[in-house]
């Protein structure tokens, strides 16, 4: 057993992956119980240069963390419907392989059962500063530990450059416990369906949130 260190391995399952698993363990220290069965969810480290374990309080379940995009899409669809992005079976194979095409980095987390339980990605503007493309997790999971454990696999491999995202203000939390600020200038988010040819549906959210 890994008594609080972190190991990184290349499992036979995703041959392709750099993936870290871990499970931590420790007499005395406060667990956090979550979803309906009770599971026991600990976050840990990320992959790279200087490998180095970060804990919270332990269990026994483990989790990995990958970058490659082995992502099947009947997967990613119960996981996004989950996230009310839309139905299941919105999310083709084609639309995936668009959006993965479209990204300049992805991660995804899984359960020692192989169960998709967070995914995130990001899009570089080629000038040094970069985007949070989109950031969800399973509702019956630790929202907070896998949505950190992401965001920490984001900023690493984008260490140096500036961060943004626009979460829904209801979603904010993770992004703040991680380090993310609301920049120093007011910003808003606008959308345009653009679904006609004329028209503006706009969504305004009152901040976004930034690291540097």
């Amino acid at each position: 057993m890994n008594d609080g260190g972190a190991v990184e391995s290349l499992g036979d399952t995703y041959p392709s992956a750099k993936r870290l698993e871990f499970r931590l363990c420790r007499k005395g220290s406060k667990t956090r119980r979550v979803g309906p069965e009770g599971l026991w969810i600990a976050l840990g480290t990320l992959f790279g240069k200087s490998l180095y374990p970060i804990t919270i309080p332990p269990m026994d379940q483990i989790y990995s963390l990958h970058t490659d995009r082995n992502i099947e899409p009947w997967e990613f669809g119960q996981l996004a419907a989950l996230n009310l992005w839309g139905d299941a079976g919105d999310f083709t194979g084609e639309r995936l392989a668009g959006h993965f095409a479209a990204v300049d980095f992805a991660a995804h987390v899984r359960t020692s059962q192989h169960l998709l339980v967070g995914y995130a990605s990001a899009i570089s503007n080629g000038l040094g500063t970069v985007f949070i493309d989109s950031l969800i997790c399973h509702p019956e999971y630790d929202r907070e530990a896998i949505g950190g454990l992401l965001l920490r696999a984001v900023l690493t491999h984008f260490s140096g450059q500036p961060v943004y995202a626009m979460p829904f203000v209801d979603e904010q939390q993770v992004f703040r416990a991680n380090g993310f600020r609301v920049y120093r200038r007011e910003m808003v988010a606008l959308a345009h369906r653009n679904d006609e040819p004329s028209g503006l549906g706009g969504i305004a959210a009152p901040e976004a949130v930034i690291h540097s």
